[in-house]
């Protein structure tokens, strides 16, 4: 009688992963990813990013708060989420990349209803948004253990 087999992990650099935390990774990854990226965008062109969003920027102060908030704040939780790309804290990644897009999708569709804009832009954004949430929530729940920060 064959006996079962169980899947032999896959290798993903330092990482050794089985079927079920594979999703943890690339979760992880892309959240970390896009907030590290839209950061150093922030960090570099603010003007030409935030124009992208039909946001004009017209003042040194304007600029340097959209650099320290946007720019400083994403790059901290970027670098936060792939710190914890490793099995011992990747469940607590998972669930602040769910909390942080989460959060962002929440304001990005009470900002839309409020005042009444939709722009291609802001839908963009917002399906990213839930992409990434939706991603981070799966791969949480199907994480093992439980996060260190309960």
């Amino acid at each position: 009688m064959p006996s079962a087999r169980t899947p032999k992990p896959a290798h993903f650099g330092i990482f050794l992963i089985g079927q079920q935390t594979m999703l943890g990774v690339v979760a992880l990854l892309l959240s970390g990813l896009g907030f590290i990226g839209f950061s150093l965008a922030i960090l570099i062109e603010p003007v030409q990013v935030m124009a992208a969003a039909d946001v004009s920027l017209s003042s040194a102060a304007e600029i340097a708060e959209i650099r320290a908030f946007y720019g400083g704040l994403g790059l901290a939780l970027g670098l936060l989420m792939l710190a914890w790309l490793g099995k011992r804290r990747r469940k607590d990644g998972l669930l602040l990349a769910a909390v942080c897009y989460g959060g962002i999708a929440s304001a990005r569709i009470a900002a839309m209803v409020h005042g009444s804009v939709s722009t291609n832009f802001l839908k963009l954004a917002l399906a990213i948004e839930l992409v990434l949430t939706a991603l981070a929530l799966i791969a949480w729940s199907r994480e093992g253990k439980k996060p260190s920060i309960f």
